[in-house]
């Protein structure tokens, strides 16, 4: 059996998933890095992904982390392009993993998403890939591209500025647990094992809306649901149609078991930058914790 773990994005929400992933680690008396063959991860997810991959930290010491770093880095800075600066991020990946560690450092395999605007299109940055773009890649490089958030963080400039990359929710993979079903077959898994594929969120308000709701929303109003990185827009209508449609498609085979593990949370938690809320996504991500292991024991 192969194990894939996808990490969606969520901004400041990343705790919850941090404090999930932290429950299994303790239920298994395992690491991360040492129950999953795969990890990709978007935005926050990313973050946690790198970070957990590359078998230095446990979920614990990440969330402890994240509760220093956060508030450092969702600081807001006045006359600046970017709302937010990702460099106490930076600095605590060369304090954690240190300034050489590269994406083929990790000790399991690791795909980090990002959208490359030039090109306008998705790009897979993979650990076990020896070229300048994934393996050798500086894996805080692969984590800056993919939490590129336009407003919060603003694109990253990259290649002597000839690419311009952007979060990787703003193409349709801020979950990317789609992709992990591409990257099965392209491993051959689906020639052999069972592949199972945790897709674990960060938690989302209910996207459902009533007629009355939605008579009401006016030109901006519409501008606004149709670009909003925190709902996804477009990307997350997309993201939650492909992936409905993989689990329910005929053919795609018996070979892949997929498992959702996502909470609802109320409207004033789902912001991107909502970091003295802390504690109460820590909370939601013990419900998660709880579904993740039951969803981890279904399939050992």
């Amino acid at each position: 059996m192969k194990r894939i773990l996808s990490l969606r994005g969520g901004g400041a929400k990343g705790p919850a998933q941090v404090r999930a992933l932290q429950w299994l680690e303790e239920y298994t008396e395992r690491r991360v890095c040492d129950m999953f063959d795969l990890i990709i991860g978007t935005s926050v997810g990313s973050i946690n992904g790198a970070l957990l991959a590359s078998g230095d930290l446990s979920a614990e010491e990440v969330l402890q982390e994240m509760r220093e770093t956060l508030p450092k880095v969702f600081t807001r800075r006045r006359f600046k392009r970017a709302k937010y600066s990702k460099a106490p991020l930076r600095k605590a990946f060369d304090r954690l993993l240190g300034p050489g560690f590269t994406m083929g450092d990790v000790k399991t395999k690791l795909i980090i998403t990002a959208h490359e605007m030039t090109e306008d299109r998705e790009r897979f940055f993979k650990s076990w890939e020896p070229t300048a773009n994934n393996g050798q890649l500086g894996i805080f490089e692969a984590v800056d591209r993919s939490s590129a958030a336009p407003y919060y963080f603003g694109y990253v400039f990259a290649d002597e500025g000839s690419r311009v990359w952007s979060d990787g929710g703003v193409g349709i993979f801020n979950n990317p647990a789609m992709y992990g079903h591409v990257e099965a077959q392209r491993q051959g898994w689906h020639e052999s094992d069972t592949v199972v594929s945790i897709d674990l969120g960060c938690g989302s308000a209910s996207r459902s809306r009533t007629p009355s709701d939605l008579k009401n929303d006016r030109k901006l109003g519409q501008i606004l649901k149709y670009i909003s990185l925190k709902d996804g827009g477009l990307a997350h209508g997309a993201a939650m149609s492909g992936m409905s449609g993989l689990a329910e498609a005929e053919g795609v085979g018996e070979w892949w078991k997929p498992f959702t593990v996502e909470a609802v949370i109320p409207e004033h938690l789902d912001k991107m930058d909502n970091v003295k809320a802390f504690d109460e996504y820590v909370k939601i991500g013990d419900g998660l914790g709880r579904d993740l292991i039951s969803a981890y024991d279904s399939i050992v």
